[in-house]
């Protein structure tokens, strides 16, 4: 995989939406791309079974905090769920592929505390991929905040400001375009992170959206 660098000007970057669904015969994993108005590079993203039995840990509530983007949690839930299902609710062709009209993915604390890890590792070590600088992967974020899944996909960005440019840069790439209008997913959580203060990429947003079912 593609480390990713920053330069000045820092340009957005995405990472190719990563999905696991289980199939009774098998794996099956989906690819992305770069795009989204930025230097997204492709990576290859590799599907695993969830064969462990999470040990729930504690949750942070989708109300009330604010995160080191300043964004409120509330307001990240009430935003990105009518962005993600007014798409969804209207059909979308990502890429060549034409997606109908599916139903509308339901905001999950435990997908939020996954999400806010990985934004915030990703922000204050300087990278975007779907491993963490500790080696984690999507499914041991899972496990580790509770969500025991049938079904689960990660969308990764960086370098964007507004909800609104990491949604459409997501929607310009069709991996992870693919994600957000999976009807595999009846779950989501989203969460920024922003690069700290007297760092070199000290102001850049990381993003995360984890979806899944259970």
């Amino acid at each position: 995989m593609i480390s990713a660098s920053f330069v000045r000007p820092v340009l957005p970057r995405i990472r190719c939406g990563c999905a696991l669904v289980l199939l009774a015969f098998g794996l099956a994993a989906c690819g992305g791309g770069g795009g989204g108005g930025g230097s997204g590079s492709a990576a290859t993203n590799t599907s695993t079974s969830n064969t462990t039995t999470p040990t729930p840990t504690p949750a942070p509530t989708s109300t009330g905090s604010t995160d080191s983007c300043g964004f409120t949690s509330a307001n990240m839930r009430a935003t990105f769920l009518q962005l993600v299902n007014n798409v969804r609710a209207a059909g979308y062709t990502c890429g060549s592929t034409v997606y109908p009209p599916t139903t509308p993915l339901a905001w999950n604390d435990k997908l939020f505390a996954a999400a806010t890890g990985m934004s915030n590792d990703m922000a204050a070590n300087n990278f975007t991929s779907h491993t963490g600088s500790n080696g984690s992967t999507l499914t041991t974020r899972l496990t580790a905040a509770g969500y025991t899944f049938s079904t689960a996909g990660e969308n990764v960005a960086s370098g964007f400001s507004t909800m609104d440019s990491v949604i459409q840069g997501w929607l310009s790439s069709p991996g992870h375009c693919a994600n957000i209008m999976s009807a595999n997913y009846a779950d989501i959580g989203v969460a920024c992170g922003q690069g700290p203060a007297g760092a070199a990429n000290a102001g850049s947003r990381y993003w995360t959206m984890d979806f899944g079912k259970q």
